[in-house]
């Protein structure tokens, strides 16, 4: 079909969402892994053979589609080793590099002033130049450079301002430096070597960076090339160079990218090659329908990420098939109907089977949304980190592979994940880094509350500020609010006192008492419930992890509230009291009609246990 009539066409089809999937096939997502069908052959072939529609070729030759396919696979492993940093890096905690953190702040003036500097003035030396020598980045500083080329124009608008020229990595996806060996030690030697001669005061090791940072009071090293300097004419100041992309926007949102594509399909070869593949097809639309948002599934995204890893290679080949240069926005997130992205998502969907035909799916099983990630992604709670493998209390510890998750865990969100007694590498993490001295705190119903009504009395509480918006880039739930709660530091007589269990020595953990307001929710809880509550406060509780930090300095913790849970305990409650206190009278009552009244969700839905209750009954 021409363009225009495709076009036209679109307008008369009638297409099921493309961004969330239908119930049937999410639920075949968390369960065993399929083998996804694609037509013509995979290895050997550039074309794509589909029935009753004229053979398709893809835009890349095989050497192309077998390159971005190894670029991907190394990309997903980087990306575990970014997620898992605070496993080897000593005084991070889980999400310091999603986050405007400490840490996160200081990788950034790393690779502003150092790294990028270091990689310019190699490609313009004599001899191999940075394109032949392999250097082992420090892995905050990857991730940093990684964020920065996800926005292809703004990378090479920035490369050409600091540097005339368009500066490629030497390795997209090599690292060192965070307490793990590199995969190659050479390329780490190299980098060492080339960063000691480029920065000699600022050390290399992260975990040595953000001690140093911290020591000085949160005062950035002295990198050589002051930014003084920016205000000369001089074409060679590299110390000018600076990032323009949003890319602490963009760390938050890939953050959770590692959840989409953690599935162990997407450590298989085949599957990877196949998603290779349907990448070029999609390359192929943005020739065919340049004026469209196209939305990738999550297999061709990955794929996509990895293409951008070499902004020179992504530039040409993009270039050489579509006539430009194919930008790439993570920013566009609302998944409401209607919305952008669920309506280009449909489109997509409506021009991929236009162009290469019905049986050529576009959504296919495990590459669509898979729902936010889970408060046990984030905390990294219950994961071996050698086998990157999730285990919970009702589920068989999962077979080994490069990325491993239980099916019964990725479907089973009531139970909180622990680690496997066999499998223990160090304690849990339970709150992950959101910014300098804010912390997010998980629900952790599998525990009791010991310890925040003698902290109370110790004078360690919380102090509600208010409700924020759900962290993470989550949906709103009207059925979960995300408090922020200020928790002062101890006294000085009591720091010894505070009933709080050392799994190292740079953290504490402890629970921490404040008081919500009732308004949370609905009148007609409030109206049925007002034993519920005190002086219009709710009493709650959460379990804090934090470290240690100097007598009288606040921290800040953000948690949530699942306002089902409290209503269903409530609830039956008020069900258990009107049949044990009635006795004789309930008999009575049911003769002449009377019922004890219904269990309500006040408008917000039913929790986890009260479905299992219900589906029991």
């Amino acid at each position: 079909a021409s363009r225009g009539r495709a076009r036209a066409r679109c307008l008369d089809i009638g297409m099921a969402c493309a961004v969330r999937p239908p119930a049937a096939v999410a639920k075949l997502c968390g369960g065993p892994d399929l083998v996804p069908v694609i037509r013509g052959e995979c290895h050997t072939s550039a074309v794509i053979v589909v029935d009753h529609v004229t053979a398709v070729p893809l835009p890349f030759p095989p050497a192309v589609i077998d390159r971005l396919a190894h670029a991907a696979t190394l990309l997903r492993r980087f990306l575990a080793r970014v997620h898992f940093a605070h496993r080897t890096v000593p005084g991070f905690m889980p999400g310091a590099l999603y986050h405007p953190t400490e840490a996160f702040n200081l990788a950034l003036a790393r690779y502003e002033k150092v790294w990028m500097p270091l990689l310019a003035s190699l490609k313009n030396a004599p001899g191999a130049g940075a394109e032949k020598i392999k250097l082992a980045a420090p892995l905050d500083v990857q991730w940093m450079h990684h964020l920065h080329r996800l926005d292809p124009c703004a990378y090479r608008a920035d490369c050409e301002q600091g540097f005339g020229e368009l500066i490629d990595p030497s390795d997209p996806f090599l690292c060192a430096g965070d307490g793990a060996p590199a995969a190659d030690a050479v390329a780490e030697t190299n980098a060492r070597q080339a960063w000691q001669n480029v920065s000699p005061d600022s050390p290399f090791d992260l975990a040595d960076a953000l001690r140093e940072y911290r020591e000085t009071g949160g005062c950035f090293p002295e990198f050589p090339n002051s930014n003084s300097m920016c205000d000369s004419n001089e074409s060679s100041n590299h110390a000018c160079f600076s990032v323009s992309s949003d890319v602490r926007g963009a760390a938050t949102r890939q953050g959770g990218f590692l959840y989409q594509i953690l599935p162990p399909r997407y450590a298989d070869r085949t599957f990877i090659r196949a998603a290779s593949e349907r990448y070029a097809k999609l390359v192929a639309l943005w020739r065919e329908f340049p004026d469209e948002f196209l939305v990738p599934t999550y297999d061709m995204d990955l794929v996509w990420h990895a293409h951008l890893s070499t902004p020179s290679a992504y530039a040409r080949e993009m270039k050489r098939v579509t006539g430009r240069l194919v930008g790439h926005d993570d920013g566009v997130n609302d998944r409401t109907a209607g919305a952008k992205l669920d309506v280009s998502g449909r489109m997509t969907k409506t021009l991929w089977h236009l162009t290469y035909g019905p049986a050529d799916q576009y959504a296919m099983c495990g590459t669509m949304w898979r729902g936010d990630p889970p408060d046990w992604y984030w905390t990294c709670g219950g994961f071996n980190v050698k086998k990157f493998e999730l285990v919970k209390r009702t589920a068989r510890v999962p077979p080994a592979g490069a990325v491993c998750e239980s099916a019964v865990a990725a479907n089973s969100p009531t139970t909180y994940p622990v680690t496997h007694a066999a499998n223990v590498v160090c304690p849990i993490p339970i709150a992950v880094e959101l910014a300098p001295g804010v912390f997010y705190a998980p629900a952790r119903p599998d525990l009791s509350d010991a310890s925040s009504r003698k902290n109370q009395l110790l004078g360690f509480s919380g102090t509600f500020e208010g409700f924020v918006q759900p962290p993470f880039n989550r949906q709103i739930d009207n059925g979960v609010q995300y408090a922020a709660v200020r928790v002062d530091g101890a006294p000085a007589a009591y720091a010894s006192h505070i009933y709080c269990s050392d799994h190292t020595s740079r953290f504490r953990e402890t629970w921490v008492n404040f008081a919500a307001p009732m308004s949370m929710f609905p009148v007609a809880f409030q109206r049925a419930h007002p034993n519920a509550f005190k002086d219009g406060h709710v009493e709650c509780s959460f379990h804090a992890q934090f470290p240690i930090q100097p007598c009288g300095a606040p921290l800040k913790f953000i948690t949530p509230i699942d306002l089902r849970a409290v209503i269903h305990v409530y609830e039956t409650r008020r069900l258990c009291f009107a049949w044990c206190c009635c006795g004789l009278c309930a008999l009575f009552g049911a003769l002449c009609g009377y019922s004890t009244p219904a269990r309500s969700d006040y408008g917000l839905g039913l929790c986890d246990a009260a479905k299992v209750q219900n589906t029991s009954d």
